[in-house]
């Protein structure tokens, strides 16, 4: 897939067990749980309004806009751009 673009509105839990994609844009409202670390990905972006949980793998950029408090996991070493972050949120390498 070139291109992933994914809106959650609510409460909610997206787990992808696998692939790969070039971009993928996620905005999120609410309390949102992502789990997209089985699948690869060049670029991604996050954007998310209020309290969420979310884990990537990102090779080259991952670029953060958060409103709230959100823990944002990531496997790999890609550039990371944070934008705007208002409330508590924690950006981490895992692995």
């Amino acid at each position: 897939v070139n291109d992933l673009k994914v809106a959650i509105y609510g409460e909610s839990h997206l787990t992808m067990k696998a692939g790969a994609v070039n971009h993928q844009k996620y905005v999120t409202y609410g309390d949102s749980v992502v789990e997209a670390s089985a699948v690869s990905s060049n670029e991604t972006k996050i954007t998310a309004y209020g309290e969420g949980e979310y884990f990537f793998k990102v090779e080259n950029d991952l670029k953060v806009t958060s409103f709230g408090e959100s823990l944002i996991y990531y496997v790999g070493n890609p550039e990371l751009s944070k934008r705007i972050m208002l409330g508590e949120t924690i950006v981490k390498r895992k692995g």
